[in-house]
C-alpha cells in the first residue's frame, strides 16, 4: 500500500470516528517503528478514548460534583527538549526516590520513550530507545526505584534499572494470551498498569478491552504466583485499565468503561465493587493510604472512598484544553511535598497540581 493512499484512508477513518490520532499514525506509518495497526475496533482503544465521530453523537462526559481539593493547574512545570521530539502521547508519570519526575510517552521513530526530570522541571535524561516499545502505557516505580513499564501492543512488561538497563521481561513479544506455567507459556494480554504490595510481590493488570480480563501477581524477579479473572459487570470483556495496591496487598482493578472498581485481597479473593460516576482511568494510593482516581476523557482527578466508591473531593474543569481542563486524564503520581502530576494522553502533556 503506498503511503499516499495509506494516509489518505487513515484521515477518513478519522473523520468517520473509527480510530483516534495514534491510531491513524500508527495506519499511516507516522508514530514510530514497530507500531502495529490496529486489531480491529475497540481492541487498542477503548470506547472511553473515542470521541464520537459523524453520524454519532458527542460522548457527554461524566462531571463529578464534590467540594473542590483547591489545586492549581501548571501546564509547563516540565521543560521538555526539543531535541527528543514532540511530547507525544503522555501515558504514565512517576516519582522516585530522588524526587524526579519521570515519563513514559508515545515517542516519536527514534527518540525516547522515557525522559527524566528534577523537581524543579528541568531535563535530566532520557532512554528507552533501544526497547522497541510499540505503544506505552503504564509506568510504576518499585522501592528500589526500578523502572516498570507496559505495552499494550506487544503484551510485554519491562522491568529497567534507573539507568534504563532492562532487568526483567515479562510476556511474549507479539503473542497474547495467558500465563500458564503447567503449558509452558508466558504470556500477557495487552498489560495496562501495574502495582506492587509492601513484599515487592508485582501485580499485572491485564485486557484493555480486549477478553479475558485478569490479573497476574508475579514475585520481585518475575516468578509467577497467581492469576485471577477480573470479572466484567456485563459482557466477557473489561478495559482493566488500571490498577493500585495497598502494602497489604488489598488490590483495586478497574473496569474503566463500565464504571466500577473490584476490590480483592492478595490472592484474588473478591472483597467488593465500588461503582463509580465516572470513566476509571487511573487509579493511585498515596503515602496516608488515600485512593485518588483520574477519570481520563471526562477529565477529573478526585480522592474517593475506599469502602463506597463516593467522591471525597475533586478537582480539574473536565473536558478540554484548558490549564484545569484534560483531553484524557490518563495516570498520576504524587510528589513528597503533594504535588501531583498528571499525564495527559490527548493532550499531550504532563500538567502538574499544588496547593498555593
Amino acid at each position: 500500500m503506498k503511503t499516499t493512499f495509506k494516509v489518505v484512508l487513515a484521515l477518513c477513518l478519522a473523520a468517520a470516528g473509527v480510530f483516534d490520532k495514534g491510531e491513524v499514525r500508527a495506519l499511516a506509518g507516522g508514530r514510530q517503528a514497530g507500531v502495529q495497526a490496529p486489531a480491529g475496533r475497540g481492541q487498542n482503544v477503548s470506547p472511553g478514548e473515542r470521541q464520537g465521530g459523524r453520524g454519532r453523537e458527542p460522548r457527554k462526559p461524566n462531571v463529578v460534583s464534590a467540594p473542590d481539593l483547591g489545586y492549581v493547574h501548571t501546564l509547563d512545570a516540565l521543560k521538555w527538549p526539543a531535541a527528543e521530539g514532540e511530547e507525544e502521547g503522555t501515558s504514565g508519570v512517576a516519582i522516585n526516590s530522588k524526587g524526579q519526575i519521570v515519563v513514559f510517552h508515545r515517542a516519536p521513530a527514534g527518540k525516547a520513550p522515557v525522559l527524566v526530570f528534577d523537581q524543579s522541571g528541568t531535563f535530566v535524561r532520557a532512554f528507552g530507545q533501544d526497547l522497541g516499545i510499540a505503544r506505552a502505557h503504564g509506568l510504576r516505580i518499585d522501592a528500589n526505584d526500578n523502572l516498570w513499564i507496559t505495552d499494550v501492543n506487544v503484551h510485554q512488561v519491562f522491568k529497567l534499572d534507573p539507568q534504563g538497563k532492562v532487568l526483567l521481561t515479562l510476556g511474549t513479544k507479539g503473542q497474547a494470551g495467558k500465563w500458564d506455567t503447567g503449558a509452558g507459556t508466558q504470556l500477557l494480554n495487552q498489560p495496562t498498569d501495574l502495582g506492587f504490595d509492601g513484599a515487592g510481590n508485582v501485580y499485572v493488570a491485564n485486557s484493555h478491552g480486549g477478553p479475558d480480563p485478569r490479573i497476574d501477581k508475579f514475585d520481585r524477579n518475575g516468578k509467577f504466583l497467581t492469576t485471577w479473572r477480573v470479572e466484567p459487570k456485563e459482557g466477557d470483556r473489561a478495559n482493566v485499565h488500571t490498577i493500585a495496591v495497598d502494602p497489604d496487598g488489598t488490590v483495586y482493578a478497574s473496569s474503566r468503561e463500565q464504571k466500577i472498581i473490584r476490590v480483592y485481597n492478595a490472592t484474588g479473593s473478591l472483597q467488593r465493587t465500588l461503582e463509580m460516576p465516572a470513566l476509571v482511568c487511573g487509579l493511585y494510593v498515596d503515602p496516608r493510604g488515600q485512593l485518588w482516581m483520574t477519570s481520563g476523557v471526562d477529565g477529573q482527578i478526585m480522592t474517593v472512598d475506599r469502602k463506597t466508591g463516593a467522591p471525597l473531593g475533586v478537582t480539574g474543569g473536565g473536558p478540554g484544553r484548558g490549564a484545569d481542563q484534560y483531553g484524557e486524564a490518563h495516570y498520576m503520581t504524587m510528589s513528597r511535598e503533594g504535588a501531583i502530576y498528571i499525564a495527559d494522553t490527548v493532550n499531550r502533556r504532563v500538567t502538574k497540581l499544588a496547593k498555593p
